[in-house]
């Protein structure tokens, strides 16, 4: 038996029906997923071809709702091959 209220758990729902087709949409692809139970804490790794992408991603009405009742930061990050080709480092 869930112990997640009928309204999160509805929207909950919503959202993972309509995942695939929010992250083509914009270009965003999970990397991985995980939650620490105790914590109630949920993390997500995002591959997005930029922050504008992730952001419009973040404000679809399904995602909203889930952000609703979710304690989210968005770190944006890259590797550090990436910073240095950005950054002219050798």
């Amino acid at each position: 038996m869930s112990t997640i209220p009928a309204n999160q758990l509805a929207r909950a729902t919503d959202l993972m029906n309509k995942m695939d087709k929010l992250l083509k949409k914009y270009g965003v692809k999970v990397v991985g997923a995980w939650t620490s139970i105790p914590e109630h804490t949920n993390i997500a790794v995002y591959d997005a071809p930029s922050m504008e992408a992730m952001f419009k991603f973040s404000m679809e009405p399904e995602v909203m709702a889930w952000l609703g009742y979710n304690t989210t930061e968005l770190k944006p990050i890259m590797t550090l091959g990436r910073y240095h080709e950005t950054h002219g480092i050798d």
